[in-house]
């Protein structure tokens, strides 16, 4: 029964873990979480996470967030969810 809830617990710490900003080429970045819903419901809070923190990251730049491209994985039975960001810095339009 222990080993139950220490393995339930590890997934909960690192199942809702973002990578971080990650950069992707000379002007790209990655961002990615994933969800901790297993087999329902749309990863969109994670995804709307994942926007925040590009975003943040651009504006301590002075800059703001471009997206390249999104690639959303929803929940399948035994497997979560999970939102991936792909996203430039680019000068902020007047």
């Amino acid at each position: 029964m222990k080993s139950k809830v220490s393995y339930a617990l590890l997934i909960l710490l690192t199942g809702c873990a973002s990578t971080g900003i990650m950069k992707a080429g000379e002007d790209r970045f990655l961002v990615s979480k994933t969800s901790l819903q297993v087999g329902f419901g749309a990863p969109t809070a994670v995804y709307a996470e994942i926007t925040q923190e590009a975003e943040a990251f651009c504006k301590n730049q002075g800059k703001e967030m471009d997206v390249v491209r999104t690639d959303i994985q929803h929940p399948a039975l035994g497997k979560p969810g999970s939102a991936t960001l792909e996203f430039r810095c680019k000068q902020k339009s007047q």
